[in-house]
């Protein structure tokens, strides 16, 4: 037996620790206390609760970036990284005066185990008209995985995988995608680098971006889901800029190598796009609107805020967005500079677990942790 996270003196619990393993003939292995400065993920979205008393300076010069915190919100770990960043004040908003009041810079809608029903909560909180008011007024959208799927202009869910009542809804309309459901859901490990063609696609767009893209820096990430979203004019690929009426689009990553789809899923919706899965092929879509310049972005690969690459990158962009659409225009060569002191999550990671794994031996009886491990 364990006791996890006991909090006060130890010594106190010793009678009751007696009793215990006389009435259930067990051994105590261990006690192990209650910490509060060990970072670790947490494992229920329950626990994001807490954000929603955050205090936030109002005005502050960081980065004010908004999680939208859906009823079915998934992979809730996507964003720890960013709330950790130096320079970025991060919140998890629910209601439209939340989004209002705290005034973001970014807004991001995460992952979902419900997209339609989540589109549908946005829409009828007036939460999706708060997010087409500000990203109209400058602030960036950035979709994750289902966030990705509601800013396109249409989801398709012609097997009810989701939805008993919607074969197809619109979407949100800011990004240049439509998507399909299938009727299975896979999940896969990816490797991925920047589209080597962003820098040139910014340029075109007019923005002078201090942030240097590195094509050939590999990162990692993982996918997990049931759509494949495409553009409305055709299929990406990294060469094409897609230019319609209102948008420039290009695709935001190149995803290097992954673990194989089962077969009896590349045998399914996956080809009907002309998607090549055997080789390199594009994720995710950055879109500038050519009548306003609003940028949104969005991608199907979670865990991309933990490479640094990216939060320097998204950083970067948003202060250039910030700062270019004030009064200190002349001070944007400053924006996202070299002297930003950006972190290595995974580093910070490895760390923690260690610290953790350090209390873990000194609160447990490890000899006989590792007899009954070894004769089990």
């Amino acid at each position: 037996m364990i006791i996890n996270k006991f909090r006060g003196d130890k010594s106190l619990l010793d009678p009751g620790i007696k009793w215990i393993e006389n009435k259930l003939k067990l051994p105590m292995v261990g006690v192990i206390p209650y910490y509060r400065d060990i970072f670790i993920e947490e494992e229920d979205s329950v626990n994001l609760e807490k954000q929603f008393s955050k205090q936030i300076n109002s005005n502050s010069s960081n980065i004010k970036i908004a999680v939208l915190y859906l009823p079915h919100i998934s992979n809730f770990t996507d964003f720890n990284a960013l709330e950790l960043e130096q320079g970025v004040d991060l919140l998890y908003v629910r209601k439209i005066t939340e989004l209002a009041d705290f005034n973001p810079d970014v807004i991001i809608i995460p992952g979902s185990k419900s997209t339609i029903n989540d589109l549908l909560y946005l829409r009828n909180s007036g939460i999706e008209s708060e997010i087409l008011r500000r990203f109209n007024k400058g602030t960036i959208v950035f979709g994750v995985c289902g966030g990705y799927q509601m800013l396109g202009f249409k989801i398709t869910d012609k097997y009810k995988t989701e939805s008993k009542d919607f074969e197809s809804i619109k979407g949100i309309g800011i990004l240049d995608i439509e998507t399909e459901f299938s009727n299975e859901k896979y999940t896969r490990q990816v490797d991925f680098s920047f589209n080597d063609k962003l820098s040139d696609f910014f340029k075109s767009c007019n923005f002078d971006l201090p942030y240097k893209f590195d094509a050939g820096f590999n990162m990692n990430g993982y996918e997990i889901h049931m759509g494949i979203s495409k553009s409305n004019t055709k299929i990406r690929r990294s060469e094409d800029i897609i230019k319609n009426k209102e948008f420039l689009t290009i695709s935001l990553f190149k995803i290097r190598s992954k673990t194989k789809i089962p077969e009896r899923i590349t045998a399914n919706n996956l080809n009907r796009y002309s998607y090549d899965h055997d080789s390199n092929y594009e994720d995710g879509v950055v879109s500038i609107n050519l009548v306003k310049g609003n940028i949104a972005m969005g991608t199907y690969v979670h865990g991309i805020f933990d490479s640094t690459e990216v939060r320097k990158f998204l950083i970067s962009l948003a202060r250039y967005v910030k700062i270019s659409g004030s009064e200190k225009a002349e001070n944007k060569t400053t924006i996202g500079s070299e002297k930003d002191n950006y972190f290595s999550y995974n580093e910070l990671k490895e760390k923690q677990y260690d610290k953790l794994a350090d209390l873990f031996r000194e609160n447990m009886d490890m000899k006989m942790f590792y007899n009954i491990l070894n004769n089990s």
